[in-house]
């Protein structure tokens, strides 16, 4: 059975919102990982897939315009995005919905959650996440913007896209 969206959604939803909201992010991807793992090797690149997709749907002037400082930056403005999704869908609709709700401070960073396929498929296989070529992950994926490099290393993305840190409320305003 192929893993959708609604897969992807689910584990998110296993985000420790707790430990986000302490800036705790290595507490706050701990269950993801865990569940990650326990699936199938073409689970843990199709939830990478589905993260690229996510981030790459908020990715846009609109969104960057109401990011506060994080949206002058590409690192920042990465991982502010990673913070919506990591809120859970409803947070990360609404912010689709209405680019206001974007959050506006640094404290609403989440990098961890770029490394979430990587350590859980490190974890599973014993092996080292190795790097696709652009080329192959830009046909997989079919989001050259923002597209993650199959198994990479957290600190290597492809394009001007960098990792997220720090995080606070996930409640919706």
């Amino acid at each position: 059975m192929a893993f959708t969206e609604t897969d992807f959604w689910a584990l998110i939803e296993r985000v420790d919102r707790a430990a986000l909201a302490q800036c705790n992010e290595d507490k706050a991807i701990e269950l993801v990982v865990q569940a990650l793992q326990e699936r199938p090797e073409a689970d843990i690149f199709a939830f990478e897939e589905q993260l690229a997709k996510a981030l790459h749907n908020l990715d846009g002037r609109k969104y960057a315009d109401e990011a506060g400082d994080s949206g002058n930056s590409d690192d920042g403005f990465l991982y502010t995005r990673c913070y919506v999704v990591g809120c859970g869908k409803a947070r990360y609709d609404a912010v689709l919905a209405d680019p206001t709700l974007m959050p506006k401070t640094t404290d609403e960073w989440f990098e961890a959650l770029l490394g979430v396929a990587q350590e859980a498929y490190e974890s599973r296989e014993g092996k080292e996440w190795v790097l696709h070529s652009d080329s192959e992950l830009r046909d997989r994926q079919q989001q050259p913007s923002v597209v993650i490099r199959g198994p990479m290393r957290s600190s290597e993305l492809f394009g001007k896209v960098i990792l997220p840190t720090p995080l606070a409320d996930c409640s919706i305003s």
